[in-house]
């Protein structure tokens, strides 16, 4: 199989993307999912696989563990007539119990190279039972994560990676908005804290949401060398990690929203900043 970095340098493939359809419609796809996208890669000749070839083990065993739960609760509910409909029953309050206590995979990561670059990358898994069809934040542009390496005042590069509510978070473009607000701000964890509160606790696009879920990591490079690795979450607790050029061990930190915050309504920033000599982190 062809991995991305061949198939980007695919000629068969860049060919493609210049092309147009029939009636002068342009072929390029910014984003496909499901029988459209298989069916676009089949015609660009591309190798696939069997679908069932991706699914793995244990997400087998966690999808029909979940499914059959779900199924117990609505077997439940259509057994009882709406008038007698009460509280939740021992079947609902136990189906809930794996959703409540399942942990979350989305991975970020950014990241300095010695060449002053700077890079940001995002994997999500998504969330159990989720629509067919469904796409987080990680597969849309400007959301799931972002880097900019243009000079913009005393920053010279910033980068972002996202976590959360991918609904919330693809509304909003938080992770482009994070750098943007770094860009335009003299510090970054002020202009970081502009971004999570105005253009995100506070955006119009979330009206009617209760809680508004997202976590940030964020690197800002300044034109003197320095560095500001900063991480802002909205969630009860987040947890990250980093490491320094020439470092023996990476530093891991659990961060918790304080005790007078809100989840959901509240934000927590934090940050290190790093002397120039660390000039890969």
């Amino acid at each position: 199989h062809l991995s991305p970095y061949t198939l980007g340098r695919s000629e068969k493939l860049k060919n493609s993307l210049r092309s147009s359809l029939p009636a002068g419609r342009p072929a390029n796809t910014e984003l496909l999912v499901g029988q459209g996208a298989r069916l676009w890669a089949g015609q660009q000749g591309l190798a696939l696989c069997d679908p069932d070839l991706l699914i793995t083990d244990r997400a087998k065993e966690v999808y029909l563990d979940h499914k059959a739960r779900l199924d117990a609760v609505t077997q439940q509910r259509t057994s009882r007539s709406m008038a007698d409909m009460g509280p939740a029953g021992p079947i609902e309050q136990q189906a809930c119990e794996p959703f409540a206590a399942a942990a979350l995979d989305t991975v970020g990561a950014i990241c300095l190279d010695s060449y002053g670059e700077v890079a940001s990358g995002v994997s999500s898994g998504g969330i159990s039972l989720k629509f067919p069809g469904r796409v987080g934040q990680a597969a849309h542009y400007g959301c799931g994560c972002w880097a900019d390496n243009s000079l913009s005042g005393d920053t010279r590069g910033v980068a972002c990676s996202t976590s959360g509510v991918g609904e919330y978070i693809i509304k909003t473009l938080l992770a482009r908005e994070c750098c943007q607000c770094v860009q335009e701000c003299p510090m970054t964890a002020i202009g970081l804290d502009k971004a999570m509160k105005q253009r995100f606790l506070e955006s119009p696009l979330l009206a009617g949401i209760e809680e508004r879920l997202a976590g940030v990591i964020l690197l800002s490079v300044h034109v003197d060398g320095t560095l500001d690795f900063c991480w802002a979450h909205t969630t009860k607790n987040m947890v990250l990690g980093y490491a320094r050029g020439g470092a023996q061990k990476p530093s891991a930190i659990f961060s918790t929203l304080s005790t007078s915050s809100v989840i959901g309504k509240s934000v927590q920033i934090s940050g290190v900043s790093f002397g120039s000599e660390d000039n890969t982190t």
